[in-house]
């Protein structure tokens, strides 16, 4: 499965998101390598790290959630 939607209210009443189920085993070989391939541009975030984030980055994601409603 590939997709953008998410599983919340925005997503499921103003955005158009969708998800694909892929059948054909070389479309989804392709799709899993694209996937794995991103993992090494990731890192993991422990709880503790997040649960410690600066006041200017709880500040900002704040912001953000405030102003979500309108972009």
């Amino acid at each position: 499965v590939v997709g953008s939607a998410n599983f919340d209210v925005r997503s499921f009443d103003q955005n158009f998101e969708i998800n694909a189920f892929i059948y054909g085993k070389h479309t989804a070989d392709k799709f899993l390598n694209m996937f794995e391939n991103d993992l090494l541009f990731c890192s993991e975030i422990k709880l503790d790290e997040w649960q410690h984030r600066s006041w200017r980055t709880k500040f900002s994601e704040s912001a953000a959630r405030l102003l979500s409603n309108l972009m």
